[in-house]
This record gives C-alpha cells, sequence and structure tokens, in this order.
C-alpha cells in the first residue's frame, strides 16, 4: 500500500505542478498583429471592390467582339480617309506636271525648238 501512496503523491504533485505552470504562462497581446491584419484585409477588400465594380466583368464574349468589331472600323475608316487624300495628291501632282509638261511642249514649238 504504500508503493500505492507513493505513486499517487507522484501524480498529484505532477498535477499540482501543471496546474501552476498553466497560470505562469503568459499569453502575448495580439492586439498589434490583430490591427495590422485587420488594415490588410480592408486594403484587400478595396482592391477586390475596385475589381469587382469594373466595367469589363459585365461584359460578355458578345459585348467584347462588338466592341473591337466597332474600333477596327473606325480604324479602317480613318485609314481609308488618309489613302484617298493621299491619292488626291498624287492626281493634283500628276496634272501639275503635265501642265508644265504641256507649257514647256507649247513653249518649244513657239520658239521652234527643233524635234518638237
Amino acid at each position: 500500500m504504500a508503493g500505492l501512496d507513493g505513486r499517487i503523491a507522484l501524480m498529484v504533485r505532477a498535477v499540482e505542478h501543471m496546474a501552476a505552470e498553466r497560470l505562469s504562462i503568459e499569453i502575448p497581446d495580439y492586439s498589434p498583429t490583430l490591427e495590422k491584419t485587420n488594415a490588410y484585409l480592408a486594403a484587400v477588400h478595396k482592391r477586390l471592390k475596385a475589381i469587382e465594380d469594373a466595367p469589363a466583368l459585365d461584359m460578355t464574349p458578345e459585348n467584347m467582339g462588338a466592341r473591337i468589331a466597332a474600333a477596327a472600323q473606325k480604324a479602317r475608316e480613318a485609314d481609308r480617309a488618309s489613302v484617298q487624300q493621299v491619292q488626291q495628291s498624287q492626281v493634283d501632282a500628276v496634272q501639275a506636271l503635265h501642265r508644265i509638261s504641256n507649257r514647256g511642249v507649247k513653249a518649244a514649238l513657239r520658239d521652234g525648238v527643233p524635234g518638237c
């Protein structure tokens, strides 16, 4: 029986020691860490809200295709206008050259230049 009493006494001391250790544990103050985490989550929420509110998320493939087609049409119209302007400039230049050459031929004929 003395052996059993010794074991029980040992267990009682162990439990008392565990209780004393538990009381001596210092629980850290997590407030600064939680404040940082909260600020980070607020920033993430703000970014996600901006993404959520972006008009691109409301676009369907059909809408996107229509916008691309409209932009392409506008670009082709601008190119077409530029090409027509260059063509008209070439026509004007050719006409000016014809006028100059016709004046030269008329002047040569008038002045009696041989070979004309």
